[in-house]
């Protein structure tokens, strides 16, 4: 019968490692985004308005131009 040298223990201890490893990746959830207010954003109202209703994060970016618009960006 073969010996088991510590060279092959730690191969198979890698190999149920990598094993064990990918069996446990779980996938992200979906981010999706929609603008709450194309014409204005005020930061405190974009993000109670998205967190009331979407459990989301509100941020102001960059609209037409002199605009912001409110952007909630959440979990599908």
């Amino acid at each position: 019968m073969a010996k088991l040298t510590s060279m092959h223990i730690f191969a198979l201890f890698l190999l149920l490692a990598g094993i064990f490893m990918t069996s446990e990746v779980v996938a992200e959830p979906k981010r999706c985004q929609i603008v709450l207010n194309p014409s204005g954003c005020d930061l405190p109202t974009c993000r109670k308005e998205c967190y009331t209703k979407y459990q989301g994060n509100g941020e102001c970016i960059s609209g037409e131009p002199k605009f912001y618009k409110c952007i909630c960006v959440y979990n599908c």
